[in-house]
């Protein structure tokens, strides 16, 4: 399997100048694990984003749409503010396998190589980020609503999904990827160019039945059957490892995507409707009244530490659901960022347990700047392995 060697950041975020006047610009990692602290506004947030701009560029259709993080006149981009408008912003990787061979990868003002061959492609299918901002972002609603991941679903997790089938584009042809994210890319964007009668759908043609009748219904169906694989897989970790007395369920039956409805006996919304997806929870204290044990509204129940735990046991039960097969042309990546600031100690424990589980089959990268978890994690980490970690703050 390959792991990074290094990590090397020019003009990019926090990062000024290149390695070479600021040595603390390349990470050698060398192959190891990672336990990095760093204070707020020390550049840490820099490495997790710049991991996560660098591997999401395999999915960017349009060279454009990566090269503006990188150029000085564009309004999104992610350069340090103190470089000079000629000088090279980048991220490079370099990657090394236990043999020795290795693989330089870059993004920059004027380089992409990410979408070059299948490496990438495959790192980013194994790999996965996980942060605080994710975590919160599975309760953080008012009371008046309920839980709809599907939000969350789209932006952070479903780019991450197999769905091991091609979808057919309007032109009939196959789309040459089986990734979920670029399904719903397509049904959320691509309806627009259906064949139309001056101002509505023809829905009569073939193109409309196929993407109405076969597109959204398949897409619906696996993403149904996905997160009743998660379902079972959460539900374990929250009895077996978080001791929570309570379950999850995502109400699979009632999540539904229509498209064009009718408004009257002629008329049709020519509008995509979106999914969604709730979450419930069902307490399984037994001494509670079975009439009580329900609850629909699980952030206006709980705690913060249990809903993080919650939180926490989805994306790991989502992490164990990404394909481990061969590892000779790819790797898998595991990237942390405070992600156990709402935890309390024995909830750390538990994923600290967790994550280091993961260890054999992938390259850890913990980022904290709580330096009390830092020093914990770090004895943890003395404790249970002989090898294969660094420490830098």
């Amino acid at each position: 399997m390959y792991k990074i060697k290094n990590i090397t950041l020019r003009n990019f975020k926090f990062f000024h100048g290149a390695e070479i006047d600021f040595p603390h610009n390349k990470l050698d990692l060398e192959r190891n694990h990672l336990l990095l602290y760093g204070e707020n506004g020390s550049g840490k947030s820099s490495i997790y984003w710049a991991l996560y701009t660098f591997l999401q560029s395999n999915l960017k259709k349009d060279d454009n749409d990566i090269y503006k993080y990188f150029k000085h006149d564009h309004e999104e981009n992610l350069r340090n503010r103190y470089a000079a408008d000629t000088d090279e912003s980048a991220i490079e990787i370099q990657f090394e396998n236990e043999h020795g061979t290795m693989t330089t990868q870059k993004i920059s003002t004027s380089t992409i190589n990410t979408k070059d061959g299948t490496f990438i492609q495959k790192t980013l299918s194994t790999s996965d980020f996980i942060n605080y901002k994710y975590l919160s972002k599975v309760y953080d609603f008012r009371n008046s609503e309920t839980i709809d991941l599907f939000p969350l679903f789209e932006k952070n997790i479903l780019m991450f999904i197999d769905f091991e089938e091609e979808f057919k584009k309007h032109d009939g042809s196959l789309s040459g990827t089986a990734n979920a994210g670029d399904w719903w890319d397509f049904i959320s964007n691509d309806y627009v160019s259906l064949p139309k009668n001056t101002h509505t759908f023809k829905v009569s043609c073939e193109e409309y039945r196929q993407f109405n009748d076969v597109t959204i219904p398949r897409f619906i169906e696996k993403l149904k059957k996905f997160l009743i694989r998660i379902t079972n897989r959460t539900n374990q970790l929250l009895e077996r490892k978080f001791k929570e007395k309570l379950k999850i369920n995502f109400d699979v039956e009632s999540i539904e995507c229509e498209f064009n409805n009718k408004v009257s006996t002629r008329a049709r919304d020519q509008t995509l409707h979106r999914p969604k997806i709730p979450l419930r929870i069902s307490l399984t204290d037994t001494l509670l009244d079975t009439s009580k044990q329900g609850v629909n509204k699980p952030h206006t129940f709980l705690n913060e530490a249990s809903l993080t735990a919650i939180a926490l046991a989805i994306r790991l039960a989502i992490l164990e659901e990404k394909y481990l097969g061969g590892t000779d042309d790819l790797a898998r990546i595991l990237i942390l960022d405070d992600l156990l600031l709402s935890l309390d100690m024995n909830h750390r424990d538990v994923v600290m347990d967790i994550i280091f589980e993961k260890a054999e089959d992938y390259q850890l990268l913990i980022l904290t700047h709580d330096r009390g978890f830092f020093n914990l994690c770090k004895r943890r980490i003395e404790n249970r392995f002989t090898e294969g970690w660094i420490f830098k703050e």
